[in-house]
């Protein structure tokens, strides 16, 4: 019976803690001087703060001690990010209608430029769920007056999609 109690008030316990409650205080500016913020992705490994600024065409990296940085300048336009669990950051790329993996040392794989064998118009954001699938989302785009030909009937709009994982060893 004792046994039975101990384990008892060890779950109790253990929900106790899983089911802590949050209080915030008032929001304070860490960074400033973009253009159009997107993105947000935390690494846990690094413990930095990874994000797009997407009219300056770069990534930007925070961190508690440093504040911002430049982390990679992008000519097309960079999103949504994510970092896997090896602390690649993988992101969408709105010029190059791909998403991509960035390695530790600047590698870079495209993962996907289509779905379903149509080609992505602007992908947006994404999430990496445990099993390591990525799920992206592709906004509904209308092309502007002055591009009418700036979206291809051959792409997908308002679309979610998902780049099931390959294992490697």
């Amino acid at each position: 019976m004792r046994s039975l109690l101990l384990i008892a008030g060890l779950l109790s316990a253990s929900l106790a803690s899983a089911a802590e409650v949050f209080t915030y205080g008032p929001a304070q500016k860490v960074g400033e001087g973009y253009k159009f913020t997107e993105g947000p992705a935390w690494h846990p490994q690094e413990k930095a703060f990874y994000f797009s600024d997407i009219p300056s065409n770069n990534i930007q990296r925070w961190t508690a001690e440093g504040g911002s940085k430049l982390f990679v300048d992008r000519k097309s336009r960079s999103n949504g990010i994510v970092v896997d669990p090896q602390g690649r950051l993988i992101f969408c790329e709105i010029d190059k209608r791909a998403i991509v993996r960035r390695d530790k040392d600047g590698t870079e794989t495209i993962l996907a430029e289509s779905c379903d064998g149509q080609k992505l118009n602007a992908p947006n954001d994404l999430w990496l769920a445990p099993n390591g699938d990525i799920y992206f989302t592709l906004p509904k785009l209308r092309p502007s007056k002055a591009k009418k030909d700036a979206i291809p009937e051959n792409v997908l709009n308002g679309t979610l999609c998902r780049i099931p994982p390959t294992v490697s060893r």
